[in-house]
């Protein structure tokens, strides 16, 4: 992977870390509202594609890091 190709994915995991957080942050807010019953299951996938998003930003931050 090129340092050009690393920049672009580490930003794009940026991107999608913070995009997650609001929808979960939404969720929870909602949750309160509306009484679903199947909005916890979605925010524990959420927290499990969140930890997935965050392991991959750190493994890309730390490839960078080698990279330079």
């Amino acid at each position: 992977m090129s340092n050009r190709e690393l920049k672009v994915t580490l930003a794009d995991t940026k991107e999608k870390l913070v995009i997650w957080a609001v929808i979960a942050i939404l969720c929870v807010v909602s949750e309160n509202l509306l009484n679903f019953a199947f909005i916890p299951y979605i925010l524990i996938a959420i927290f499990i594609y969140w930890i997935y998003l965050f392991v991959t930003f750190v493994y890309l931050t730390i490839l960078k890091m080698k990279g330079s």
